[in-house]
């Protein structure tokens, strides 16, 4: 395979020098269907990888800065997870075609079915759900975030060097294609500091759900026909999450009974200790819905909490 040379600052911020990377080492794609691909853009992560902006579209391929090897799976996985937060949008970790990975089939059925399916037919049936529900949580896709050259926002070992486990929890939440399923892990984050029931987190966290500072994140539309403005995607999660609590409160609800409420949830979810809930039309998933901002901006200042 021919080598294609990556020139250094001026394109992507590595050194003067040309770093040569070879395409047959793009193992994995990070797809990510809830963003804009338009918006897309190749950008250095920290020093030791460059993420190229690949094919199809909706994609980031990574690639070692130094060109030696190709990324590790684990490499790809913490990269995804990295982006699925920066973004809170799903991202889907698959084979690019290159490599010993391609001709992987990750889920065999338990039952053989007629003729095999591929992993790219599992890969692309899974990047439709999820997009999916990213346009369902968001409304419309969201931008990236990192500039190009050494932005410190994309030096993730730095910034995520002791949040890898509930980072990975966050991510896991964003590709939950039902609301159920998304409530219930947004609240394992919860229960990450203090290894307990999260509600001592919630009730000391409340006040900061509103006034904390989220940094920029946002929704933008293609559509000729709409003149809005791109939506302030934390900002409008902060105004649900703002008005959840203010009803909850008028119902007489203190910080210890609105973190037991949400508790009580996470337990329908789990176990059925307070009813069974189901994804459906009635009530209870209405509810559930309302609270969902309120326990995503908890679960981030989980993690904002431990970045430097």
């Amino acid at each position: 395979m021919a080598k294609r040379g990556v020139c250094g600052r001026t394109a992507f911020g590595v050194p003067s020098m040309p770093v040569f990377i070879s395409w047959s080492d793009a193992h994995y794609l990070i797809r990510c269907p809830g963003m804009a691909d338009a918006l897309m853009a190749s950008f250095t992560a920290g020093d030791r990888w460059l993420v190229r902006h690949g094919s199809p579209g909706q994609a980031l391929v990574p690639f070692l800065r130094d060109g030696t090897s190709a990324v590790s799976l684990e490499e790809a996985l913490f990269l995804a997870d990295c982006v699925a937060y920066d973004h809170d949008t799903p991202t889907l970790v698959g084979p690019t075609g290159w490599g010993p990975e391609a001709n992987i089939v990750p889920v065999r059925p338990v039952v053989p079915q007629p003729g095999e399916r591929s992993s790219q037919f599992y890969y692309d049936a899974l990047e439709t759900a999820l997009g999916a529900a990213a346009d369902i949580r968001v409304g419309d896709p969201v931008e990236l975030r990192y500039g190009p050259e050494e932005d410190p926002m994309a030096d993730f070992v730095r910034r995520f060097a002791v949040a890898a486990e509930p980072l990975a929890m966050y991510a896991m939440a964003t590709r939950q294609v039902d609301i159920l399923a998304e409530y219930l892990c947004l609240y394992r984050v919860l229960e990450w500091p203090n290894k307990d029931n999260g509600r001592a987190f919630i009730e000391s966290h409340l006040k900061a759900v509103t006034t904390y500072d989220f940094g920029d994140l946002h929704a933008v539309t293609f559509n000729p026909l709409l003149s809005t403005q791109p939506t302030a995607v934390f900002s409008a999660y902060q105004d649900r999450a703002s008005i959840r609590i203010r009803r909850l409160e008028n119902l007489g609800l203190s910080p210890a009974r609105i973190a037991a409420h949400l508790t009580d949830i996470r337990n329908a979810i789990a176990h059925g200790k307070s009813g069974v809930l189901t994804t459906d039309l009635g009530v209870s998933t209405a509810d559930i819905g309302a609270d969902l901002s309120l326990v995503k901006l908890l679960a981030r200042l989980v993690i904002e909490e431990l970045l430097p």
